[in-house]
């Protein structure tokens, strides 16, 4: 049997790995990820300053209202949070400690965890908000800032929380380096990271396929090069060479095909994402979806004009995110 016979039979029996997995791509992937389970931490406050308490809270709750109606995701309620606060098992030092964090998170089987520090600073208090990914083990968002202790102080805070706010969408793509981590290790599990799933049953298959028959070939040629090195006067071995040449032959060409695969799986795992719908599902509506009506009392114009008693009212319209 020459090279090219060869090299056809190996694909036809690549090919039907690779087929074997196409039954899983009949059905339409989900348009939607999974849910993702988000940890909001108060703010680690070293201040000293009681006044500055409410900080802890306000930032990761300003966050939350931000992305609550852009993202599709759980939040660990403040009721299981402040168990664990009050198990004794962690200092308050502990939850602005990526790593204290990382094993928290994987216990609660969060995505990421929004936390930060409030630190004294001349100027007023310096604050550092970070995202740490659960799943990546590391902080992919970091914004630190000082917020002077007058009423600019307001407008720092919803800075930061809007930076990471814009920040959390991360969590919800996943990564390109991280899925060609996880093909890199084992073919098709990147493309199941991007939520991929047909594709990782292809390249799982397909290059499992190559190298499990590349490994039986090689397996082939050991074994009936050896027979060959030690035939008798009584063993055929011109039939022994044939089996050498053709096994050797047939060991290249297939972990030629195999690396070649692996490479393909690599680069779809890096080039190609999923079809991510981040966004929560909007119902359709004549009116806008919230109208807040505010009434705004001007103490001086009170005082100056008591009789009149003048009352401003504001009335804003403001339609879906």
């Amino acid at each position: 049997m020459n090279v090219h016979r060869l090299t056809v039979l190996l694909v036809a029996i690549f090919a039907s790995g690779l087929f074997a997995a196409t039954p899983a791509a009949v059905a339409p992937p989900s348009v939607s990820p999974n849910r993702k389970k988000l940890i909001f931490v108060n703010f680690y406050n070293t201040t000293g300053n009681k006044n500055t308490a409410y900080l802890e809270s306000s930032i990761v709750d300003s966050i939350h209202e931000l992305i609550k109606d852009k993202y599709a995701y759980d939040r660990v309620s403040a009721d299981e949070w402040r168990r664990l606060e009050t198990s004794g098992k962690y200092a308050a030092a502990d939850f602005y400690d990526p790593e204290k964090l990382q094993k928290i998170g994987a216990f609660y089987r969060a995505d990421g965890i929004i936390f930060g520090k409030l630190t004294a600073h001349p100027d007023g208090i310096l604050i550092t908000g970070k995202i740490l990914s659960v799943v990546e083990k590391e902080v992919i968002a970091e914004k630190e800032l000082v917020a002077p202790l007058n009423a600019e102080m307001f407008q720092k805070v919803n800075e930061i929380s809007e930076v990471l706010a814009a920040k959390i969408k991360d969590l919800f793509i996943p990564s390109d380096l991280g899925a060609l981590r996880r093909s890199a290790m084992l073919p098709g599990w990147g493309q199941f990271y991007k939520q991929r799933r047909p594709w990782g049953y292809i390249w799982g298959i397909s290059v499992g396929t190559a190298f499990f028959t590349a490994a039986y070939f090689t397996y082939a040629y050991l074994k009936n090069s050896s027979a060959y090195q030690n035939a008798g006067p009584d063993d055929d071995a011109a039939g022994l060479y044939k089996k050498v040449e053709f096994n050797y032959s047939a060991m290249n060409v297939a972990w030629i095909i195999t690396g070649t695969l692996y490479a393909l799986n690599l680069i779809d795992a890096l080039i190609f994402d999923g079809d991510y719908n981040l966004s929560k599902p909007v119902k359709a509506s004549l009116l806008p979806k919230k109208i807040s009506i505010g009434m705004n009392t001007h103490t001086a114009a009170l005082q100056s004009a008591a009789s009149r008693g003048e009352i401003i009212m504001n009335i804003a319209w403001r339609s879906a995110l």
